[in-house]
């Protein structure tokens, strides 16, 4: 049974009693006989039982009944959150009181968390359920009429709410909120009733288990416990017996520092004895084998019947030392990998007050700021005086938002060391601790050099659009699987265009191109795309006022997938309008020049035969200098003989007229001879800075008409990032007029000729490569083309001395010719020249 009631719980409920009656009074109505009657037997029945559930739900049945009411609920309060649960019902659907027992009221919420807050009680006379403050759809739907909720009153607190209600058409009276309240007394007394028997009898089963549990954690405990006098064993657990291996009979009786202790730590194990020392401390024990493992001991005092014992707890702590031995090492094993690691390993901690501090931070402090970690250690400033001022308040500002939201913290700020600026980037985790404050375990890395290189990528990508702003060429990129496109400043420039005003891509290009060039850009740009050629091709743009002009479209496949499909095309755009213009002049200018010259067609000829006599010229000088001294000495003696016959002789007038004339022959030999040799001294021409592509370009526009006569196409592709060279230029051009020429001949029926350009990628040397689709040179012949007078033309257009002039010439500037060709495939001349020239040579 509970506790009986205090004098001062009952004075307070009686006084409570005679409140509710006094104010029941003063609204002018007095309880009945058969009222007070209900309340007394409620009363008797709030004490009957200690079933709290049962006795609530036979004073909620009472309370209805007296109150002529339909239904009803009691309330139990949740002492420590407030909130209201089920604690008995009558008179309402199932599906009512299933949900009400799922759930909680919240203090305030709906008609009984109001009166559960507020302690006042409520009374709705009629169609309770359709009140605003009834929240709950499962109330509207049991209909309700009246309604009366009063607070349940414990000793000094409001322990739950009892509420009665009518279906239609019954209604309760204002009288009956006084009766409830009353009943309300009664039924607070029979919850702490309860609760107090609920209480006493888990007292009694606790220290129930409790004696059990603690003979069982004796036995059955991980630990060694022992009870002894002085060191003499008056009991053991189970634990201690198997930990040294002897039994309990063996241990009890025996003094445990003798039998179980190496003699090395008797001293301290009989100090701790005598000082009744209560801590923890380590030592090691000997089992019956004689075996030594590590302990750990944790001792007491006692007193039992006036006697002191001492309870001691022993751990084999085997295990343990070998985990702390394994932790060693692998926190060995972690300060050697964060030593090496390219930046530094740290942690950091912010306490609740703001304040820093850097308990752990790797050796890399000492390379990269020159402090060790031990001063770090002890004041976190010996590494922060380094951070750059102005960086100092972005570094708190983020550092308090990442410990606000412990979100992943990354800053980039700059330090000062030695006068020099650096840039370092933190990255760490922060977590909370349990203390409160915050830690960021994180690395520090040393970005200086990236940071200077993002600052010269910086520089290089100004120059760049500084450059393609002077030279007015714009460069592209377009990736042919996503569609997209990155045009530079210039494109846009070119096009006419703002940035935020166009939007780069394949397509918008292709919008921009005259109607009448369209196909001809498709079938160039599907060809680079295919055969991975330079894509080179000049289209009209229309912008959108109308203005025309013309654009050079240079391009190239720069990336292909594992199959081989395009991914990337990259290339660059030029404004070629005025080049263009001035091309067209020039043609127009060699029209005009063609047609002024057509009436000196014979002189050109003449000019050409003595060219092609030049040629052979020289090709005899290098004979002719071998030769010379052999030709002069007989040329001498036939001479002197044709004089001394002279001299002597008689001879006919038509006789002395031939000597004349014989002699005069040997004369004009001889000077022949003479200007042979003139074809192999060195020439006059001076070495000078020259550009091969405008050379070529200048040689084809004269060319132009024989090709076009002759229905010969003309390609060239000029190496974008061609140099000048040093070069005697007259020269060079007769070697590149010869070849064009000879390639020309090869193509009598129509065909190809291509001229190419490059450099090397040391640009130390050009290459020039004159390619035709003509006849071709038969094999056996490839070995003996350069040779002074072999030819495979007629004799009417070759003199055979056209490639070995050439070959001189380029052999002279310190370069080399190489020639491939194949029998009815074409011929391919390539010319490689140094591009500083050959010094203190003359040519």
């Amino acid at each position: 049974m509970p506790d009986m009631p205090t004098r001062e719980e009952l004075e307070k409920r009686i006084l409570e009693l005679e409140k509710t009656v006094s104010e029941y009074n003063k609204s002018g109505k007095e309880l009945n006989k058969k009222q007070l009657k209900a309340i007394n037997q409620i009363g008797l029945l709030a004490n009957s039982t200690l079933n709290l559930e049962e006795v609530l739900a036979r004073i909620l049945k009472n309370t209805i009944e007296t109150l002529d009411g339909s239904a009803g609920m009691i309330f139990l309060k949740n002492p420590v959150t407030g909130c209201l649960s089920w604690g008995a019902s009558f008179g309402l659907s199932e599906a009512f009181v299933n949900e009400f027992k799922n759930r909680h009221v919240q203090p305030g919420e709906s008609l009984s968390g109001h009166i559960a807050q507020t302690g006042q009680s409520i009374y709705i006379p009629i169609n309770s359920s359709q009140d605003k403050r009834v929240v709950r759809p499962v109330v509207e739907k049991e209909g309700l009429n009246s309604f009366i909720g009063v607070p349940i009153h414990g000793v000094d607190e409001i322990v739950g709410v009892m509420v009665i209600l009518t279906h239609p058409p019954d209604i309760l009276s204002e009288s009956d909120k006084y009766l409830c309240a009353a009943i309300g007394l009664h039924v607070g007394s029979a919850i702490r009733n309860a609760q107090l028997f609920d209480k006493h009898k888990r007292v009694e089963e606790s220290l129930r288990e409790s004696k059990e549990r603690f003979k069982t954690l004796s036995e059955f405990s991980f630990e060694g416990i022992m009870i002894h006098n002085n060191g003499v064993v008056i009991d053991s657990n189970e634990a201690l017996t198997k930990m040294l291996g002897y039994t309990r009979e063996e241990l009890i009786g025996e003094n445990i520092i003798q039998l179980c202790v190496p003699p090395e730590y008797h001293a301290v194990v009989r100090e701790n004895l005598v000082k009744s020392y209560a801590k923890t401390y380590e030592g090691v024990a000997k089992r019956k084998d004689g075996t030594l493992f590590p302990i750990e001991i944790e001792a007491r005092d006692i007193k039992f019947k006036n006697k002191k014992f001492r309870v001691a707890a022993v751990r084999d702590i085997t295990d343990r030392k070998q985990v702390e031995e394994d932790l060693r090492a692998s926190r060995d094993r972690y300060y050697k990998i964060a030593a090496n690691l390219p930046g530094l390993v740290y942690q950091f901690v912010m306490d609740e007050s703001g304040s820093y501090s850097m308990p752990y931070i790797s050796e890399g402090v000492r390379s990269m700021f020159g402090v060790s970690p031990e001063e770090v250690n002890q004041d976190i400033n010996s590494i922060m005086q380094f951070m750059h001022p102005d960086d100092v308040p972005g570094f708190e500002r983020s550092l308090i938002k990442s410990a606000e939201s412990l979100s992943p913290y990354n800053y980039e700020f700059r330090v000062l060391i030695d006068g020099k600026t650096g840039w370092i980037n933190t990255i760490s985790l922060p977590k909370r601790r349990e203390n409160g404050d915050i830690s960021w375990d994180g690395i520090l890395l040393d970005t200086s050099d990236r940071k200077n290189a993002e600052k010269e990528i910086k520089r290089r990508e100004r120059q760049l659009t500084e450059s393609q702003a002077v030279a007015k060429v714009g460069s592209w990129d377009s990736n042919m699987i996503t569609k997209k496109s990155e045009w530079s400043a210039e494109s846009y420039r070119l096009f006419d265009k703002k940035i935020e005003e166009f939007a780069p891509g394949f397509n918008k290009f292709i919008q921009r191109i005259h109607p009448g060039d369209v196909a001809r850009f498709m079938t160039e740009w599907s060809n680079a795309l295919g055969s991975g050629d330079l894509l080179h091709v000049d289209v009209r743009i229309i912008n959108d006022s109308g203005r025309e002009w013309v654009m050079e479209a240079i391009g190239k496949v720069v990336e292909r997938d594992n199959e081989g499909k395009v991914v990337r095309v990259a290339g660059t755009i030029q404004d070629v309008t005025l080049r263009k213009q001035g091309q067209e002049a020039l043609i127009k200018a060699h029209d005009e020049l063609e047609e002024r010259v057509r009436d000196r067609t014979i002189e050109l000829k003449n000019s050409h035969e003595q060219l092609l006599h030049s040629e052979k010229l020289a090709a005899i000088g290098g004979l002719s200098a071998s030769i010379a001294h052999e030709f002069n000495n007989p040329l001498q003696g036939i001479m002197t003989v044709i004089k001394g016959v002279k001299r002597r002789a008689e001879m006919e007038v038509e006789d002395v007229a031939l000597i004349d004339m014989a002699i005069k022959e040997c004369d004009r030999m001889k000077d022949l001879i003479s200007s042979l040799q003139d074809f192999n001294r060195p020439s006059s021409g001076k070495i000078a800075p020259m550009d091969v592509q405008a050379a070529i370009d200048s040689l084809l526009v004269l060319g132009r008409k024989e090709y076009i006569t002759k229905d010969i196409i003309v390609n060239t592709h000029f190496a974008q990032d061609m140099v000048q060279i040093e070069a005697v230029g007259d020269q060079v051009k007769q070697v590149l007029l010869n070849l064009l020429n000879n390639a020309a001949h090869a193509c009598e029926e129509g065909g190809a000729i291509t001229v190419s350009t490059e450099v090397d990628s040391r640009r130390e040397n050009i290459g020039i490569k004159i390619q035709d689709s003509g006849k071709g040179i038969e094999s056996q012949y490839l070995n003996k083309i350069f040779d002074p007078f072999f030819t495979t033309k007629s004799a009417v257009k070759g003199t055979g001395l056209g490639l070995s002039v050439s070959y001189g010439i380029i052999k002279k500037h310190g370069g080399k010719i190489d020639v491939i060709s194949e029998s009815g495939a074409g011929t391919t001349f390539t010319i490689t020249l140094p591009v500083e020239g050959v010094k203190n040579v003359s040519i």
